[in-house]
Parts: C-alpha cells; structure tokens; sequence
C-alpha cells in the first residue's frame, strides 16, 4: 500500500493525539495530507530517507513538520536540533506541538531553530481549531523557497 502525499509530517509517540490530529484533518478535508510518525528515530529517517523510508515517491519530503517535544529515545529538541544541523533540511519548518506552557521550553524551542510553538489544547473543539489554523497557515499560505523540496 502506498503512504499518502505526505505535506505535513506529524512526529508523535502519543497515539491518541496522533489519531485526534488525523481526525481533525479529516473534519476538513485534509486528512490524506498528514502522515504520521511515533518518534524521533522515525523523523530522522525519514527525513534521511533512510531504511523503509528510501523511497521518496512513497514517503516525500514534507513542507512542514509538526513535532511533538516529549517523546522517549530522541526528543523534539534533539530531532530540532538535528534538522537546523543539516543544510539540507534548514529551510524545512518545523512547528514544535507540545503540552507545556512554560516559557523556558518555548524559548529553547525558538533558539533551536522553531518556526513556531503551539501548546497543545486540552479541549477539543480548540485542539482541533488549533491544528486545522496551523494546517492553513503553513500548508496554504506560507511559500517555501524551491530549495525546500529534497
């Protein structure tokens, strides 16, 4: 079976949210525009193309990454830190998708190379408006330098 177009690659070890994104997606007619990843080893192969995600036809290059910050092995920080470490990749956004409000972890998000920083609703009418905003924004009006596409 063949992996969906991806634009936006979600990085995420919490399934639930992974499903609730999916949804919300969904709800508006994006949901084969999302494709989902359960943690940091993932996005960096996959953004090396590496292993089951050599295949570029299969698994594109994104034009956005939503990434979760606390996940187990390798964090949204050391993804971040590692996607702003290869030339390759430092055009690609990366939005930084986290439960924390606190400051410090915003602003390390934000010297880490983050394009921005959303701290995940807990309600989900909001979660939801959040998500399909932030879609909008970096799928539909954001443009990209061609140099982003690897």
């Amino acid at each position: 079976m063949e992996a969906p177009k991806c634009r936006l690659l979600l990085v995420d070890d919490c399934e639930d949210d992974a499903l609730l994104i999916r949804f919300a997606f969904g709800k508006v007619g994006r949901a084969d525009s999302l494709f989902w990843l359960p943690g940091g080893r993932h996005a960096i192969d996959y953004l090396s193309g590496k292993g089951l995600y050599a295949d570029r036809d299969k698994f594109p290059f994104p034009d956005v990454m939503l990434l979760d910050v606390n996940m187990p092995e390798i964090d949204g920080y050391d993804v971040l830190k590692w996607v702003r470490g290869d030339a390759r990749f430092r055009s690609l956004p990366v939005v930084m998708f986290a439960t924390s409000p606190l400051l410090k972890h915003i602003e390390l998000a934000y010297d880490l190379g983050a394009n921005s920083y959303l701290t995940k609703p807990t309600e989900f009418r909001r979660f939801t408006k959040t998500l399909v905003e932030t879609a909008n924004f970096w799928l539909d009006c954001c443009r990209l330098p061609s140099s982003a596409k690897r």
